[in-house]
């Protein structure tokens, strides 16, 4: 599953999901994506991307999609924080597990339910390799999400640039 944060890398994800990949593909990209490309200069269209000195980072993002470039700029305001933005969300990347075990913190922003998300399952699987840092997942409560602008949903869940520069900066 690709989930791509600007139209760049739903460009590339598109010419892989015909031309490299075997099987069913599914391409997830919601409408009013802001251009990650243009703040993430080390965009790689890869399994995911880095923004920031992933080693001297003591907090770490992990996200996906629209809300990528909220993150990333979040990053460029707090101190000591780097991006890491999957492009693939199923299965996730291993080396994500090798790159974030010994972060100080991870904040895995996902827009979608907590229940059974991509943040539940990197939980799991960090817990599983002994990760002994501290972690909180920020997602859309299970519960039903009334019909509202995608700007203010975000503000709700905790999604926005603004409440990701306060939960880091509560962190520290």
């Amino acid at each position: 599953i690709y989930s791509p944060s600007n139209f760049k890398e739903l460009e590339n994800d598109l010419k892989a999901a015909v031309y490299t990949d075997n099987g069913p593909v599914v391409i997830r990209y919601p409408r009013g994506t802001q251009k990650a490309a243009d703040i993430i200069p080390d965009y790689k269209s890869d399994a995911y991307s880095i923004y920031g000195d992933i080693n001297n980072s003591r907090n770490v993002i992990l996200t996906y999609g629209r809300i990528t470039a909220s993150a990333a700029v979040a990053a460029q305001k707090a101190e000591s924080t780097s991006v890491i933005a999957l492009n693939v969300i199923k299965p996730v990347c291993s080396e994500i597990f090798e790159i974030t075990g010994n972060a100080g913190r991870i904040l895995f922003l996902e827009e979608g339910i907590r229940t059974g998300g991509v943040g539940e399952k990197v939980a799991l699987e960090l817990l599983e390799r002994g990760y002994k840092g501290e972690y909180k997942l920020v997602s859309v409560e299970d519960e039903f999400v009334a019909q509202a602008s995608v700007s203010s949903q975000l503000e709700r869940y905790g999604l926005d640039e603004n409440s990701i520069i306060k939960i880091l900066s509560e962190e520290n």
